[in-house]
């Protein structure tokens, strides 16, 4: 079996306010060259169904993808958890993520293992090419992990 941290690829965090974060990460770390977009996709977060809305900043640093969600509307608390609520300034790690290599069926070989260790915490997927999941890998790395699937990647 590949190992399932086999490409890294992003580091995730979570706000309250995208554009301070972004500002954040400008000012004291020099990572330009972001692109904030409104986000939205269907998802499954344990077993609710539904819709999340977010901002997303994304930022490249060499190889690795710099990514700061905002959640609009979330589901099930995937992103708003980590939020202690209120007007003070917030941004926490939330994620790692990892790219799953080959054709579709090495995507359906990745869930199925994720589903037998049982850490699937959300699976979603935004149009036809690509899809992600959610490993709650807490218990054992302290932080949740992305495995994404892009079609032709």
């Amino acid at each position: 079996m590949p190992s399932l941290l086999e490409r890294f690829d992003q580091i995730s965090y979570v706000t309250n306010d995208i554009d301070r974060a972004v500002a954040m990460f400008e000012e004291h770390y020099g990572v330009t060259g972001w692109s904030v977009t409104p986000t939205e996709f269907d998802a499954r977060v344990r077993q609710e169904n539904g819709r999340i809305r977010m901002n997303l900043g994304i930022a490249m640093i060499n190889e690795v993808r710099i990514e700061i969600i905002s959640p609009v509307a979330d589901l099930g608390g995937l992103y708003t958890d980590c939020l202690k609520g209120g007007s003070a300034f917030e941004l926490h790690f939330h994620h790692i993520g990892v790219i799953v290599s080959g054709p579709e069926n090495a995507w359906h070989k990745r869930v199925a293992e994720l589903e037998r260790r049982g850490v699937v915490h959300m699976i979603g997927q935004l149009g036809e090419s690509i899809r992600f999941i959610y490993a709650d890998e807490r218990p054992f790395l302290g932080h949740m992990v992305e495995h994404f699937w892009v079609a032709d990647e």
